[in-house]
């Protein structure tokens, strides 16, 4: 059972996507440390810790989100939306 046509058209569209607009997708680091760290200093869920220690490990400064646990981390710019208390 392979991919229906449907599915070659989406992928190919994510992919036009991605390159478009220069965005990457990265592997997570085996850092547990960081991982933990991000939970604990930052007060983030082991998720959204995951993404953090991610981006930190590969130099991500700006990331894409609707979730409001990542406005309160100064490190990043969150593309579209405020940052909260400021």
């Amino acid at each position: 059972m392979g991919f229906s046509e449907m599915d070659r058209q989406f992928l190919s569209n994510l992919k036009a996507f991605l390159d478009e607009y220069g965005i990457r997708l990265v592997e997570t680091p085996n850092d547990l440390e960081a991982i933990l760290e991000a939970m604990i200093d930052d007060l983030l869920l082991p998720s959204d810790a995951l993404i953090a220690a991610s981006c930190k490990h590969h130099g991500i400064k700006c990331i894409a989100t609707f979730d409001s646990d990542f406005k309160r981390l100064n490190e990043f710019e969150i593309f579209g939306e405020e940052r909260a208390g400021r």
